[in-house]
């Protein structure tokens, strides 16, 4: 059974491969087109061999910035032979790092005895950081 396109879905599955070609997103989504559809883009007008509707969803992740396109070399108007994501996918939820709140960063904590505060624990990069400029308290 042929998955219905939409952006998330169209957005996952370029996102599951380094390259989806365009033939490969028809097969997909069992998206039957003869002709190329004209897209306005900051490249100019492209032309993508997919339904209106599949359009659209690409030039939409293209604006976001979530995917660039690969055009034919050898002809002269853009033509898309097929897309990659360029943002890495999140799974914390916040575009390349872990949700708010979320870090490595461990919290001060009281002590059980006499009430002290333990430190915190720098990231591993502040610490090399500090360890190699001399700065590192012992």
């Amino acid at each position: 059974m042929a998955k219905n396109v939409t952006k998330g879905n169209l957005w996952g599955y370029i996102q599951s491969r380094p390259y989806a070609s365009v033939a490969d997103i028809r097969r997909q989504f069992s998206l039957e087109s003869e002709a190329a559809i004209p897209l306005r883009t900051t490249h100019g007008v492209v032309y993508i061999g997919l339904p209106n509707r599949g359009a659209q969803f690409l030039r939409q992740l293209l604006r976001e910035g979530r995917i660039a396109l690969d055009f034919l070399p050898d002809v002269r108007g853009h033509v898309v032979t097929g897309v990659y994501a360029i943002q890495a996918p999140s799974r914390k939820g916040m575009p390349g790092g872990p949700a708010k709140g979320k870090g490595t960063r461990k919290r001060n904590r009281r002590s059980r005895r006499g009430g002290r505060t333990a430190t915190a624990v720098a990231p591993p990069q502040q610490a090399a950081a500090a360890s190699t400029t001399g700065n590192a308290s012992s």
